[in-house]
């Protein structure tokens, strides 16, 4: 009976972090797509056009956790198209645009 109690406990826990998995989860499927998300909507936010996804990879903290993630966007601006860099913090959420 004890088992099921805890095991219930770590799937509540899990299920509280929807998007923000714990440990090295940031690397998961669902991380990259929220860091994808919040990079799209940041690059729309600052009147970019944009066209595609062209690179996501994971940023490694200490103990090698996956605290972020970098993300490449090719856009769209002034008729000209280029690629940015947003980098996405998976303890805040929040993704910052900077230009490569």
């Amino acid at each position: 009976m004890k088992k099921i109690a805890v095991f219930s406990l770590c799937l509540a826990a899990l299920a509280a972090c929807g998007d923000r998995t714990i440990g090295d989860a940031g690397g998961s499927l669902a991380n990259r797509a929220a860091a994808e998300r919040a990079c799209v909507q940041q690059a729309q936010e600052q009147g970019l056009d944009m066209r595609v996804v062209s690179e996501s990879r994971p940023v490694s903290g200490a103990g090698g956790i996956v605290v972020g993630r970098d993300v490449v966007l090719t856009v769209r601006s002034g008729g000209e198209v280029y690629d940015v860099r947003c980098s996405y913090s998976n303890e805040t959420g929040e993704a910052r645009i900077m230009t490569l």
